[in-house]
C-alpha cells in the first residue's frame, strides 16, 4: 500500500471489506488495551507498590507525550512510506513495552517504558486512515471512521474488565504479561489479513481514478496553495486547539476515575475499578449520537462539537455543586463527560482530516490533531495527579470545567472559517488572499 503513481483499486466486494474493516479494528482495538491497561491499574499499583499519584502520572505523560509527538511524525510519514509496514512496527514494539512493564521495579523504568510504548502506538492510526482513504470510497470512509470510534469504549471496557479479573486472581503485573502476548498476535494477523488483502484487490478492486490520491489535485497545483495557508484559511489552528483540550479531558477523567471514587468515597481500588467500566459502556452511546445529530441535525463537525462541549459544562457544573453527595451521580456525571469527549474525538480526530483528501494530507493533519490530544492527555494525566495532590479534587473540578468551556469557545469562533473552507476550499483561500 505504498504510494502509486496510478489508480488505487478500491474494495468492491462486501466480504472483502468486511474482512478488512475487522482486521482494521482488532489491530486498533488492541493499542486501547497496550495502552489503558496501565490507566486501569494504577490504583492498584498505588496500593501495592506504595507510588505516589505523581509519580505514577509521569508514566501516563510519558506515554502521552510521546505518543503526541510521535503522531506529527508518524501523520507526515504515513502520506510518504508504506502505511501497512508502520501499523506492523507499531504494534509489535508496544507489545514488547508491555512485556517489559511487567518487570518494571520503580516509576522511572515504567516511565521509560511507557514513553517508548507511546512512540510505537503513534505509528498506527494515522497510516491506518491513509489506508482508508486509499482503499475506499469516500462513503465508506467516514462510516468506517465513524465505527473504528467504538474502539475507544470496546477497549477502555475490557482494559478496565481485564485488570479487574487479572489483579483480582494473581497481580498488576500479569495484566502487561498477557497484553504483550496478544498484541504480539494481533500484530501478526494485521500483516498476514492485509498482504491477502492486497491480493484479492488486485483480483476484485474497483478503480477510481478521482478519490483520495496523495498527490494535490491539478487545479490544487496551479493556484499554488500551500498546505500552510490552508491551515490557517481553514480553521484548523482553532479546531487544533479543541482537539488538545478535549484531550485533557478524554484520557484525564477515564485515567483517574477509580482513584477520584477511591479517595472520595473511600471505596476498594479493585471495586473502583469494576464500578468505572460503566464509563467505557456510557461511551460507546457517545459515538453514534455524535454521528446521528452531525448527519440528521447539525451537518458540521464543528457545530456537533460545541454541543457535545457543551453538554461537558453543564455536567461538570452538576458534579461541581452535588457530586460528592453520590458516588452513583458522581459516576454518571463522569460517564457523560467521557462520552461527550469521546464524541467530539470522532469529529475531529476522524472526521475532520477526511476534509482535506484533495490535498493528499489525511494522514498529515490526522496525525496533527491526534497529536494534539494526546498532548493534551499528556498534560491531564500529570496534572491532575499533582492538582488532587495539592488542591484536591474540588479544584480539580473547576479545572475540568474551565477547559471545557475553552473548547466550546474554541468551536464558537472557527464556525464561520471551517463552513467557508468546507463549502468551497479553492475559494475560502481566494477570499483570505483578496482580504
Amino acid at each position: 500500500m505504498t504510494k502509486q503513481a496510478g489508480p488505487l483499486y478500491k474494495l468492491s466486494r462486501t466480504q472483502d471489506s468486511l474482512c478488512f474493516f475487522w482486521v482494521c479494528w482488532l489491530t486498533y482495538f488492541c493499542t486501547y488495551l497496550g495502552r489503558l491497561n496501565f490507566s486501569a491499574s494504577m490504583a492498584e499499583i498505588i496500593t501495592a507498590e506504595g507510588f505516589s499519584k505523581s509519580a505514577l502520572g509521569m508514566v501516563g505523560s510519558g506515554l502521552f507525550f510521546a505518543y503526541g509527538i510521535g503522531q506529527l511524525v508518524s501523520g507526515v510519514l504515513g502520506d510518504i512510506l508504506n502505511p501497512k509496514r508502520l501499523v506492523f512496527c507499531g504494534i509489535t514494539i508496544s507489545s514488547f513495552m508491555n512485556l517489559g512493564m511487567g518487570f518494571a521495579t520503580s516509576p522511572g523504568m515504567m516511565v521509560a517504558l511507557w514513553s517508548v510504548n507511546g512512540l510505537a502506538q503513534a505509528m498506527v492510526w494515522s497510516p491506518m486512515v491513509r489506508i482508508f482513504s486509499d482503499r475506499m470510497t469516500h462513503d465508506q470512509c467516514v462510516k468506517t471512521c465513524v465505527n473504528m470510534a467504538t474502539t475507544t469504549p470496546a477497549g477502555t471496557l475490557c482494559a478496565f474488565l481485564l485488570c479487574t479479573v487479572v489483579i483480582s486472581l494473581s497481580n498488576w503485573r500479569m495484566v502487561f504479561y498477557i497484553t504483550g502476548g496478544f498484541m504480539l498476535l494481533i500484530s501478526l494477523l494485521w500483516l498476514a489479513g492485509m498482504t491477502r488483502l492486497e491480493h484479492l484487490l488486485e483480483k476484485h478492486g474497483i478503480v477510481e481514478t478521482e478519490s483520495f490520491s496523495p498527490a494535490p489535485a491539478p487545479e490544487e497545483k496551479k493556484s499554488g496553495v500551500s498546505f500552510g495557508k490552508v491551515f490557517l484559511v481553514s480553521g484548523l489552528v482553532l479546531i487544533s486547539a479543541a482537539a488538545l483540550l478535549h484531550g485533557i479531558l478524554k484520557d484525564g477523567v477515564v485515567t483517574w476515575t477509580p482513584t477520584y471514587l477511591t479517595e472520595i468515597f473511600h471505596i476498594d481500588a479493585v471495586f473502583s475499578i469494576a464500578v468505572t467500566m460503566i464509563v467505557p459502556i456510557v461511551n460507546l452511546l457517545g459515538v453514534y449520537l455524535a454521528n446521528f445529530l452531525n448527519r440528521r441535525f447539525f451537518h458540521s463537525e464543528i457545530i456537533t462539537s460545541a454541543f457535545f462541549f457543551a453538554l461537558t459544562v453543564v455536567s461538570l457544573l452538576v458534579l461541581n455543586f452535588w457530586g460528592t453527595y453520590s458516588m452513583i451521580l458522581s459516576l454518571i456525571l463522569l460517564s457523560v463527560t467521557s462520552s461527550a469527549m469521546l464524541a467530539i474525538n470522532t469529529m475531529v480526530v476522524n472526521l475532520v482530516p477526511l476534509r482535506y483528501q484533495k490535498l493528499g494530507k489525511v494522514s498529515t493533519v490526522t496525525g496533527i490533531l491526534n497529536s494534539l490530544t494526546y498532548v493534551g492527555s499528556a498534560i491531564s494525566i500529570y496534572g491532575i495527579g499533582v492538582l488532587s495532590e495539592q488542591f484536591g479534587w474540588t479544584a480539580t473540578q473547576y479545572a475540568w470545567l474551565g477547559i471545557a468551556l475553552l473548547g466550546l469557545l474554541a468551536c464558537i469562533f472557527v464556525k464561520r472559517p471551517w463552513d467557508r473552507f468546507c463549502r468551497n476550499p479553492m475559494r475560502a483561500f481566494s477570499s483570505s488572499q483578496n482580504g
